[in-house]
């Protein structure tokens, strides 16, 4: 995101992590100090002083073990003006993840603590009074279940044929299936504008 934002003319980021490795895994990729690697405590008292106008919260809030805490700390903050932001959904994905135990799960992983549906999102919202921009729902369920079919396949049956039939025969049609999760609110992600 960081060098995407560079890519583009924004200059001054800063990105945080809470994983060491990952941090000094970006800086040692992108040659760039922008990245600090910082613990919990930390994140909440970053979230009510930065200077930044401008928060990015994508793959962040479904880690944290208070998320209305975060959105309190962003909002008491003068500076912040809009905040970028992915909800991770209840959503088919976590009913694929379930009855295909054997398969690693992405969407519930045992990093993620939460998962929010539109009312908790809301809910969240009018606690903390930002108010939504934008919101764009694009999900990943339907490469979910293509990937937990395809991998159960091949752990059932070690000739890969059924597996590629089944790839060859889902892989065209994913993004359409998909679309029609989206747009009746769904898919395992929606990613919102928020202002205060």
């Amino acid at each position: 995101m960081i060098v995407a934002l560079n890519n583009k003319g924004v200059r001054e980021t800063t990105g945080y992590e809470m994983s060491l490795s990952q941090t000094e895994f970006a800086k040692k990729v992108n040659n760039s100090k922008a990245f600090i690697n910082i613990d919990m405590k930390e994140l909440y008292n970053i979230a009510e002083t930065t200077d930044a106008e401008v928060i990015t919260m994508v793959g962040v809030i479904e880690h944290l073990q208070y998320p209305i805490d975060i959105m309190h700390s962003l909002f008491k903050n003068k500076n912040v003006k809009n905040i970028l932001i992915t909800f991770p959904m209840l959503s088919p994905s976590v009913f694929f993840e379930m009855v295909f135990p054997t398969v690693m799960p992405r969407h519930l992983a045992g990093g993620h603590t939460h998962l929010f549906s539109e009312q908790l999102i809301d809910h969240l919202l009018e606690e903390t009074v930002f108010v939504k921009c934008s919101e764009w729902w694009f999900g990943t369920d339907v490469m979910v279940l293509i990937r937990s079919v395809n991998v159960r396949t091949r752990q059932i049956n070690k000739d890969n044929s059924a597996a590629k039939t089944w790839r060859e025969t889902m892989d065209d049609l994913a993004d359409e299936l998909q679309l029609v999760l989206d747009k009746h609110h769904v898919a395992s992600q929606v990613h919102m504008l928020l202002k205060k």
